[in-house]
This record gives structure tokens, sequence and C-alpha cells, in this order.
């Protein structure tokens, strides 16, 4: 009698559970690691203009959805970009980190053993601790190191890239990916109020398993 009770318990448990179940097996984790060349444009008075490079890495879940090219992404990255300033201004260097939690679409597109795919998105970018690099002068002055804080804000991305698969469940990938950052890239002063915009281009070799 108690197993059947038992039984009539978690029978409802296992009906709902099966769905999950499915959805899992359908869907892929991967892990990311790779660099970037940023680009910073700003403002006529700030004269911070430059380019530099720096690193990211991410992990994400995919959906393998059947009968169609189109399936979401959960993307989690850290990201830590860099500049060096072109011009004589008294701003030397930069740098901007950020966790950032995305959701995104991809289209895929299958051709000759590989596996095409370009994806877009958006989320929410947590700002880091950063520094900032610059002197009291154009000039070449002693140069003093500024730490701050990158500000938080809501992000647009979107990337391209192509993977291969190797044996039945994994598959190696390399991507291209860039974003741009709602609002200003620092919260705290003196920059917090000034016109200055990332522009970071992202590459990354990884790896994908199907669950």
């Amino acid at each position: 009698m108690k197993c059947l009770m038992f039984l009539f318990l978690i029978a409802p448990l296992t009906v709902r559970a099966e769905p999950i179940q499915k959805m899992l097996r359908s869907m892929s984790a991967g892990f990311e690691l790779g660099g970037s060349i940023d680009f910073m444009i700003s403002d006529q008075e700030t004269h911070a203009n430059g380019m530099g490079l720096g690193s990211q890495w991410g992990i994400f879940a995919v959906t393998n959805r059947k009968g169609t090219d189109w399936n979401f992404k959960l993307r989690l990255d850290s990201v830590g970009l860099h500049e060096e300033a072109w011009s004589n201004s008294a701003v030397k260097s930069l740098e901007q980190d950020w966790l950032m939690l995305g959701f995104n679409v991809e289209n895929r597109t299958d051709k000759k053993n590989y596996l095409y795919f370009w994806e877009a998105g958006i989320g929410y970018g947590i700002g880091g601790s950063s520094e900032i690099f610059m002197s009291t002068s154009t000039v070449d002055a002693a140069v003093s190191k500024l730490e701050t804080d990158t500000a938080s804000n809501f992000f647009l991305s979107g990337g391209v890239g192509f993977k291969k698969k190797y044996q039945n469940r994994f598959s190696i990938f390399t991507s291209m990916r860039t974003f741009f950052i709602f609002g200003k890239p620092y919260s705290a002063v003196p920059f917090q109020g000034t016109s200055l915009y990332p522009i970071p281009f992202l590459f990354s070799l990884g790896v994908e398993y199907q669950l």
C-alpha cells in the first residue's frame, strides 16, 4: 500500500520532468577564451582617442532545435578592454572591465562539414574596477594611476563564427563579436560625465559540448 502511495505521489513529478529532460538533451554548453582589439572614440575636450589589446573569456548555453536554423543562447562573458591614447593628451591609457550577461538569438547555416553562425542579442554589463593612466599636462610629465569604476549598463551585441564537430558531441569553434554599451563607460570622477565610446572586436576560440 505504501509503495502504491509513493508511486502515486512521484508519478506527476516524473511526467513534469520529461519535458525538462528533453529540453536539456537538445542543448549545448560551451567555453571560449580569446582577446580583443579595442578602439576608443572620445569628445574633443577629452581628446583620448586610441586603441589597444584586451582579453575576454565566456561560457554559454545554446539550444539545438530541430527543424529550424534559429536558436537561443544565454551568455556570461568577462571582458577587459585596454586602449592607449593616440594623440598628445593628458590621458595616456584607459581600461574598462565588465561581467556581461546576455540573451542572444543564433542563426546557423550548415555548409561543407562546417556550421556557420551569426548571433545578436541584448544584455546587462556589470562594471568592475579599472585603471586610467594620465599626466598633469599634454607634454611628457609624470604619469599617475587613477583607480576608478567601470559603469554598469545595458548593451547590444552581435557576432559571427563557424564550428566543426569532432567525435559525436564535441565541436570546436572560432568567433568574432562586438558590443555597444549604453551610457558612459565610467561611473566615478573625473570621467563619469565624459563622452567616451569603446568599440571592441572580440576574437575567441572555444569548445562546445552537446548535452
